[in-house]
């Protein structure tokens, strides 16, 4: 039951337990069960078919199957929750004059037995996934809520206890644990923008260019160019504008454009990351401890 319920409706695992008053663990032992034993075990896939066909609509019970087997046979441990909104559950099926139609991305009605089977068991395995990403995101972002929370409880143990707040001038802040094998750090990055000064400053810069073109170096005639040629979305090369600032060129008017450039920088806000670090012992380096799906593996 909890197996057909979890895999042909959208119900979350703790509203199924709910429902035969069972507990999520419960459930979600019963469903690992079953997608164990799917791949080996013909007469349970039969019945299975045989219960799913009476309540799936007609053409997805195959797909539905397989996407069961093959999910099971290529992850092995999927999170204990399941988004059920819209986009995670199955496509809305269309019956018109007995046969049932299914809506493609163009939002024509297509007949759902001209769908092709791996079609369909794309369709189911994209929404299950998404399903699942959406409470993963969810979770992160409850996560982050814990973490911040407790360490602003923490900061503000020690701020009462030694009359200053900790970290930097910009609050970044290091927590370590007492053997010095794990880390948690946290960074403030500013989000910098420019005023009207940067134009004075450009006007400089192209003077200084101009009288220098025999002797001034290419390189720095790139820098220029990459740093005020506009992207696509017609924002300036913040990272092209900050290498000029490094560079240590004598003329006053370059000095002056520089000035014009540290004045034109605007701080319009900030965000706080924060990052994980473990190591095995405190003199071996720090490793990642990733929240991150594109570097995680």
């Amino acid at each position: 039951m909890c197996f057909l319920a979890r895999h042909l409706t959208p119900a979350s695992l703790p509203e199924i337990g709910r429902r035969i008053g069972r507990d999520h663990s419960t459930v979600i032992n019963n469903i690992r069960a079953i997608e164990a034993r799917l791949p080996a075990d013909a007469a349970l896939r039969a019945a299975v078919t045989s219960i799913a066909t009476a309540l799936r609509p007609r053409g997805g019970v195959r797909a539905f199957l397989k996407g069961a087997i093959d999910m099971n046979e290529t992850t092995t441990d999927w999170p204990e929750t399941a988004s059920n909104d819209d986009a995670a559950v199955a496509p809305q099926a269309i019956e018109v004059g007995g046969r049932t139609f299914l809506e493609d991305a163009k939002g024509n009605l297509v007949p759902q037995d001209l769908v092709k089977p791996q079609t369909l068991l794309e369709d189911e395995i994209v929404r299950k996934i998404i399903g699942f990403a959406r409470d993963l995101s969810a979770q992160i972002a409850r996560f982050r809520g814990h973490v911040m929370t407790d360490l602003g409880d923490l900061d503000a143990l020690l701020t009462q206890e030694y009359g200053a707040p900790r970290g930097g001038p910009k609050g970044n802040r290091t927590y370590q644990s007492f053997d010095g094998r794990l880390k948690v750090q946290v960074q403030v990055s500013d989000f910098v923008d420019f005023g009207p000064e940067l134009q004075v400053a450009k006007s400089l810069i192209d003077v200084c260019l101009t009288e220098w073109a025999a002797t001034s170096r290419p390189e720095i005639q790139a820098i220029v160019t990459r740093a005020f040629n506009t992207d696509k979305e017609g924002q300036i090369n913040r990272a092209e504008i900050f290498m000029l600032l490094r560079l240590d060129i004598e003329d006053a008017r370059w000095r002056r454009a520089m000035e014009a450039v540290r004045d034109a920088m605007r701080i319009t806000g900030s965000k706080e990351y924060v990052r994980f670090y473990e190591r095995d012992r405190p003199t071996d380096g720090w490793r990642a401890v990733t929240v991150d799906l594109a570097k995680a593996g």
